[in-house]
C-alpha cells in the first residue's frame, strides 16, 4: 500500500463513471507510511519496479473523481470496494 502523496502519476489511461485510472510514473516511498521491517522491504522493491525494462510504467492507479456529488461518491466508494476485493 502506498500514500497517495508517495505516487507521482503519468497519463490518464481510462475513466468511468465514478473513477479515474492513471498510469504510475514513479513512487517515492517515505518511511513514515511503513508498518514494520518487512512491509518497507517490499514498498521499496514495488517501488523500484514501476518502470519496466522498455521505460514504460508498470503500475496503474484508480481513484475516485474529485468532481462526484456526495451520492455518487458514496456509490464509488461501494463500487471501488467491491473490485479491491476482486483483485
Amino acid at each position: 500500500k502506498f500514500a497517495r502523496s508517495e505516487l507521482t502519476l503519468a497519463k490518464l489511461v481510462g475513466k468511468g463513471g465514478f473513477s479515474l485510472v492513471f498510469e504510475v510514473a514513479k513512487i517515492d516511498v517515505d518511511q513514515v507510511f511503513d508498518l514494520s521491517v518487512r512491509q518497507a522491504s517490499l514498498r521499496r522493491e514495488i517501488a523500484a519496479d514501476a518502470i519496466g525494462a522498455h521505460g514504460r510504467p508498470m503500475y496503474a492507479v484508480k481513484m475516485l473523481r474529485d468532481d462526484l456529488m456526495e451520492e455518487e461518491h458514496s456509490k464509488g466508494v461501494i463500487d471501488l470496494a467491491v473490485e479491491a476485493r476482486f483483485l
